[in-house]
């Protein structure tokens, strides 16, 4: 249930080697053992930031026995959002520990301590996410050897990637609302489509499904309900690490934890698809192969009343506001003509309006002309790109860089241990004294460390 526009090509994450990076090991014999590679580098010094909260934060403020150091940015589509996810998971098994986290934006242009406030609850994370103006932030990335580029991309729209629903409240006032798709809407809109019955409670953490198609998890816990995201590297399913309310949406199951992952039927790879398997066995798999405005108003808004009938669903209340009995006014649906570059009423149902990348819902009695262009239609058509080396580093008692890791597509386990191992080289500091491995050196030849290369758009 992914949005798709239509009319631009999404710009994706690459791993190519634009700002090269050479990285290899002279020795390691004898030494501490870490899974990443393994850096001998001088102390950082101390730098001044400003935090989510808009306030001065020293990289130092707290010293740990390790601290670990991520540079991201919040409209990266990939490899940085992975990277949050894959952190808060570390951040949970070794939550015992002395470790201290930190997040560095690599796009202050765009990143305000407001757009990493957002983020960060976004991703249901509370380490400290820094920002600063340029001037601030180039002697960090120095001294961490982070290479940035700004490259201007031409494309023939706006550089907003997700659809928006629009929703003009009957006293005119009004709220542009991004559509973001994750599992739990894939779930319901799948569930919608086949019929599944479910039962599912919401909490601080989000949905929890107890029962589908009357088949209940036990309350003795003998079994759960799993979810499970099918891996397209390894072209196996996978036990997910995080719930239907934060997982993309894709190629999901739902099934028993004693469920053997080798029955789960395989995917259709071309399309996203649910899949449930019953704990007797027997599966069904929900395939969408587009996305109405039902999906896209289930993905968008949080408080609305849609019930569904023979002829598809029927808006009668948005945020709490409900069209009144007597049909004076009731809630209509709209959609963009990019074309005519106007708003125009919808002659179909939500569940039959499809492909269209912003739609809006208003009173009936709401002239057209009044519903405010989509923001991002009046945004440039030139947007700038940022080019990063991603890597994450792990650091030790004396702000030394031990470790780094490239890439977003590691195990958070292994990362883990090499925490670990940092915190065991302070026990023990001989340890690894003269086995670790030169630090970066810069080349121009071909082969690269991850460098993400993904479109945000900024006004010119």
């Amino acid at each position: 249930m992914r949005a798709k526009p239509s009319d631009m090509r999404k710009v994706a994450l690459c791993l190519v080697g634009l700002l090269m990076i050479s990285t290899m090991p002279l020795s390691s014999a004898g030494g501490t053992s870490y899974t990443g590679l393994q850096l001998s580098r001088p102390q950082v010094d101390d730098f001044t930031l400003t935090n989510q909260d808009g306030n001065p934060h020293s990289l130092q403020a707290k010293l740990a026995e390790a601290t670990v150091v991520a540079f991201i940015f919040t409209t990266c589509e990939d490899a940085c959002p992975a990277i949050t996810q894959k952190l808060r998971s570390v951040q949970e098994s070794v939550s015992d520990d002395d470790v201290e986290f930190i997040s560095i934006t690599v796009d202050p242009m765009v990143d305000t301590p407001e757009v990493l406030k957002a983020y960060m609850e976004k991703h249901d994370v509370t380490w400290p996410h820094l920002t600063g103006t340029h001037e601030e932030l180039q002697p960090v990335w120095d001294a961490f050897f982070i290479q940035t580029q700004d490259v201007e991309i031409t494309m023939d729209r706006d550089m907003n990637h997700s659809d928006m629903v629009t929703v003009v409240m009957p006293d005119g006032n009004y709220s542009e609302n991004m559509v973001d798709p994750m599992g739990w809407h894939q779930f319901v809109a799948s569930a919608q489509q086949e019929d599944w019955t479910y039962n599912a409670s919401e909490s601080q953490y989000g949905h929890f499904v107890s029962s589908i198609n009357h088949d209940s998890a036990p309350l003795d816990n003998s079994w759960w309900w799993q979810l499970h995201s099918w891996n397209e590297s390894t072209s196996i399913w996978e036990e997910a690490t995080v719930g239907l309310d934060e997982i993309e949406t894709g190629s999901l199951a739902l099934t028993p934890n004693s469920t053997n992952d080798s029955i789960i039927p395989l995917p259709d790879l071309n399309n996203e698809s649910m899949t449930i398997v019953q704990s007797n066995g027997t599966s069904s798999t929900s395939i969408l192969p587009e996305i109405n405005a039902w999906h896209q108003t289930l993905a968008a808004l949080d408080n609305f009343e849609a019930p569904d009938s023979q002829e598809g669903h029927n808006m009668t209340s948005i945020n709490n506001v409900s069209a009144p009995d007597d049909l004076s006014w009731w809630w209509q649906l709209h959609f963009w003509n990019d074309t005519g570059m106007i708003w125009e009423e919808s002659q179909t149902g939500m569940d039959f309006l499809t492909e269209q990348m912003h739609i809006a819902w208003a009173p009936n009695s709401t002239d057209d002309s009044d519903i405010p262009t989509p923001s991002s239609m009046e945004k440039t058509h030139h947007a700038n790109s940022v080019a990063h080396s991603v890597l994450t580093f792990i650091l030790d008692d004396e702000w030394k860089p031990i470790v780094s890791w490239s890439g977003y597509q590691w195990d958070e386990t292994e990362f883990a241990h090499d925490i670990e191992t940092v915190m065991a080289s302070h026990e023990h500091p001989g340890d690894s004294d003269d086995h670790s491995v030169p630090g970066f050196t810069f080349a121009i030849a071909a082969g690269a460390l991850g460098l993400a290369i993904i479109a945000t758009s900024k006004e010119e």
